[in-house]
């Protein structure tokens, strides 16, 4: 009883070996390929088919290799690259990818480790190949988008063992069984060792700038402190034109009266230029007149001056002589 037990036990666990070597499971994350003493024979579960599930294989003959049917990443090494102006930039970049023919991608480079041997030297030289001679200001922000599909399309010929319009030196003729489909860069700095002098000569660019700024704002204050200069000075002659013409008019108009008060009264006349004389000589004037005199006036006349003929007698006549 004993021994018929032992058979049993040992068929059961013979017969679970072996059907642990007949069947696998394919999950739908994944994709397989099914090796027969080491050489590709099958491939199942790959983009585009639905084979998820129950599988059988040839024991101990047979052995399965699954991938990933994710998208995968890959990190480019940071890279130091020449761009235009031999100006040289730091590009820290990654890519996106998935394996789309997973008998092709075990014949090319077996498992992702030997793929990534393959991918950075493609990826180095699509990278070198685009951003080459670009201007940096190009990288970092005005065709950054563009730069990167351009990456993209090299990189993704080179990986499917095709030649791309704008070919990359190193060429790679065979199949890697992946699409790339995407590539970003994450940054493009600088090397510290060149930052200071880019700094120095851009800071040199915005003072020259600023200079021609103030050079043309100078230029332009001065013209405007001479066009108002030159219409103060109009100004001022057209007022002094019409001051003048305005005193004349008014020295006519008194000369005018004057002439008729001494074609009316001649003593009157001359009584009243005397009273004017003194006021002008003696007195402070009347407010506004420009004749007025400033100051304490001064007079040395003989008491017999005609000036003084109206002091003597208001007729005006002379004062008698001695």
């Amino acid at each position: 009883m004993r021994a018929l037990s032992i058979v049993l036990l040992v068929l059961v666990l013979g017969g679970g070996f072996v059907a642990s070597q007949t069947f696998y499971i394919v999950d739908v994350a994944q994709q397989a390929v099914v090796t027969r003493l080491g050489n590709p024979i099958s491939e199942l579960n790959e983009p585009g088919s639905e084979e998820a599930g129950l599988h059988f294989k040839a024991p101990f003959f047979d052995t399965v290799v699954f991938f990933d049917k994710r998208n995968l990443n890959f990190d480019v090494p940071t890279e130091e690259i020449q761009v235009a102006g031999q100006e040289r930039i730091v590009v820290d970049a990654f890519a996106r990818y998935r394996i789309t023919r997973p008998l092709r991608f075990y014949q090319s480079v077996r498992d992702e480790a030997g793929l990534e041997n393959r991918l950075e030297p493609i990826m180095d030289a699509s990278i070198r190949g685009v951003l080459g001679g670009t201007d940096p200001s190009d990288i970092v922000s005005g065709r950054r988008a563009e730069l990167m599909g351009e990456i993209l399309v090299i990189a993704n010929s080179q990986a499917e063992g095709r030649a791309a319009e704008a070919e990359i030196d190193q060429a790679n003729d065979e199949d890697l069984g992946i699409e790339i489909i995407d590539v970003r860069i994450r940054r493009a700095d600088l090397p510290e060792a060149n930052a200071e002098r880019v700094f120095t000569r851009m800071n040199t660019e915005r003072e020259q700038a600023a200079s021609l700024i103030r050079a043309g704002g100078q230029e332009r204050a001065q013209t405007i402190r001479a066009q108002a200069e030159r219409e103060r000075e109009e100004i001022l002659a057209t007022a002094n034109q019409a001051g003048l013409e305005i005193r004349g008019q008014a020295d006519a108009r008194r000369n005018a009266v004057y002439a008729a008060a001494y074609g009316r009264d001649v003593e009157f006349f001359n009584f009243y230029r005397s009273m004017e004389a003194y006021r002008r000589s003696l007195g402070q004037g009347t407010e506004g007149d420009a004749n007025a005199p400033t100051g304490k006036t001064t007079l040395l006349l003989s008491p017999d001056s005609d000036f003084f003929r109206y002091f003597a007698d208001e007729s005006g006549s002379p004062p008698p002589q001695n």
